[in-house]
């Protein structure tokens, strides 16, 4: 059933996120910076999907920014980026996965 469907999970500081082995990802818990990817900044109890996507293979919570890696190998980051963690070259906090070029 959907109860043993988790392959990976990784904890940060105060979020964490999940892989489940259809490929979708899922996160919960605090979500100021807009860790958990689900295009907003409201707190989460209980895990929530990010996306519609099943293609992710890995999916690592930092400290307040999640950062997860497609089959086809490209790197996305969402969450805190005070110190540019994202990768865009900006410093401006993202709530929902973007594309590491």
């Amino acid at each position: 059933g959907r109860d043993a469907d988790w392959v990976y999970v990784s904890a940060g500081e105060y979020h964490s996120a999940a892989l489940r082995r259809d490929g979708s990802i899922w996160a919960w818990g605090w979500n100021a910076f807009g860790q958990l990817g689900i295009d907003s900044f409201t707190d989460i109890h209980a895990p929530v999907r990010i996306g519609a996507d099943r293609d992710w293979v890995m999916v690592t919570a930092g400290l307040h920014h999640t950062l997860a890696v497609k089959k086809n190998g490209t790197l996305w980051t969402w969450g805190y980026n005070g110190y540019g963690q994202i990768g865009d070259k900006t410093n401006e906090d993202r709530c929902r996965p973007v594309l590491v070029r």
